[in-house]
């Protein structure tokens, strides 16, 4: 279970914007070279690093190159080494559940890149610490955001879009109200007493029909 802990968060960001960034290294369609990509546009204007968290990927004969083993994450690193991205940008391999509390703690935003993906449980996550959220709108859990409130929802697989609405929520004008308006959401939706709620009226709504 995380705590919310908007406010101490507000006195983390004065000199650098943290984004976190959770997926497995061994997907292309986690699309993590399109996010680095937009880092490098977006660090011609204000301070910026990136924090990549995933599982480290292993090798199987039974799947292609492309997947589950160390290919794409090759190619992370050696994107990051060709743009000089070495001080803006830390890898960290397969850190406990128990242990994300103190990521989610130290970060301004969440994003995941992600296309077709299923129903990523690390935006909620990152929610539930009171952190704005940005996804595309091929993401199963995108309805946990309200566009332009919380987060936003960029147009799938398209840097274009990703970079506006990072620049967007990373400005300072913006900032602090989605961090507040993230912590709210979570109040209002995501905690455990709500959850329960809403699941017992599903159950009391089944039994009527």
């Amino acid at each position: 279970n995380f705590k919310i802990t908007t406010k101490p968060l507000k006195d983390k960001i004065k000199s650098n914007i943290k984004i976190l960034c959770v997926a497995k290294f061994g997907y292309p369609r986690k699309n993590i070279i399109m996010l680095l990509k937009s880092i490098i546009i977006l660090k011609k204007k204000i301070n910026i690093s990136l924090t990549l968290i995933g599982d480290y990927p292993k090798k199987d004969k039974g799947l292609s190159k492309d997947f589950s083993n160390l290919y794409y994450l090759d190619q992370i690193n050696k994107f990051i080494k060709k743009n000089n991205l070495d001080n803006s940008v830390s890898i960290f391999f397969d850190i406990p559940h128990s242990k994300m509390y103190k990521f989610y703690n130290e970060s301004s935003l969440f994003v995941l890149p992600a296309t077709n993906e299923p129903a990523s449980i690390s935006i909620v996550e990152a929610l539930s610490m009171g952190l704005p959220v940005i996804c595309s709108d091929n993401c199963g859990t995108k309805s946990y955001i309200d566009h332009g409130v919380n987060g936003y929802i960029f147009k799938d697989n398209s840097l274009l879009s990703l970079t506006k609405y990072l620049n967007l929520i990373i400005s300072k004008s913006n900032y602090f109200q989605f961090l507040d308006n993230a912590h709210s959401y979570f109040e209002k939706n995501l905690t455990e007493e709500i959850f329960i709620q809403k699941f017992n009226n599903l159950i009391d709504d089944y039994k009527w029909k």
